[in-house]
């Protein structure tokens, strides 16, 4: 009874032995499977922080700078409507245009204009409201001679200032009682003219009451050639 029953034990380890004996060499690797789908983006990171603010850049230019020729300077003094005294500087550097002499026999006759503002070109003698300006004119009579003489020709202030507040002190004028150009110098290398004027008016002019106008004039003026 004993050894039939240790038969019957050692009989399933021949039979696993003889299967273990029996097992084939190891497969080689099968082939690389396909690439998966590419993954999600991640998210932005935050951004940095600000840069220090870079140099001022070079300033630009003047898109007037063509009109600038020379200037009108000078002292506006009179009585206003109301008695009250005043006195007011000018400086007014803004042309319309070429300024040049024109002769006809003996006498030559220049027009002078300059304005607080610019204004576009080819209007001389007229601005917007608002803008300050002087003109002008004289007749030279035996112009670059010893026994030269200037007359008046034409003249026009208008004159905008802020007294205080909301006062605008407006004034025009023309037709000067008394007229006198002195100093007058005309340099044929560069066309520069200087020279002084003085107006004064007795009641012509919206004050209705004596205005002077009084000061000096430097710009270039062109010789016409035909």
């Amino acid at each position: 009874m004993k050894n039939h029953l240790s038969n019957r034990a050692v009989l399933p380890l021949i039979i696993v032995t003889l299967l273990l004996g029996c097992q084939g060499k190891q497969g080689d690797p099968g082939p690389t499977g396909k690439t998966g789908a590419n993954g999600t983006n991640g998210t932005n990171g935050t951004n940095g922080a600000t840069g220090p603010q870079g140099p001022q850049g070079p300033a630009g230019t003047n898109p007037a700078a063509s009109f600038i020729n020379g200037y009108f300077k000078g002292v506006v003094s009179g009585t206003l409507q109301n008695k009250t005294t005043f006195t007011d500087s000018i400086n007014f550097q803004y042309a319309a245009g070429y300024e040049y002499f024109v002769t006809s026999g003996s006498t030559t006759t220049l027009r002078l204009f300059r304005s607080q503002f610019p204004v576009p070109q080819g209007t001389q003698g007229q601005t917007a409201e608002g803008n300050s300006s002087l003109t002008l004119g004289m007749n030279i009579v035996n112009f670059g001679a010893s026994n030269q003489t200037i007359t008046y020709n034409a003249g026009t202030l208008l004159f905008f200032s802020v007294l205080s507040g909301d006062q605008l002190l407006t004034i025009s004028s023309s037709s000067p009682d008394s007229f006198s150009i002195t100093n007058f110098v005309y340099n044929t290398t560069d066309g520069l003219l200087t020279l002084n004027f003085s107006m004064t008016s007795q009641s012509l002019n919206s004050t209705g009451n004596p205005l002077t106008i009084s000061g000096k004039f430097s710009g270039t003026v062109y010789m016409t050639v035909d």
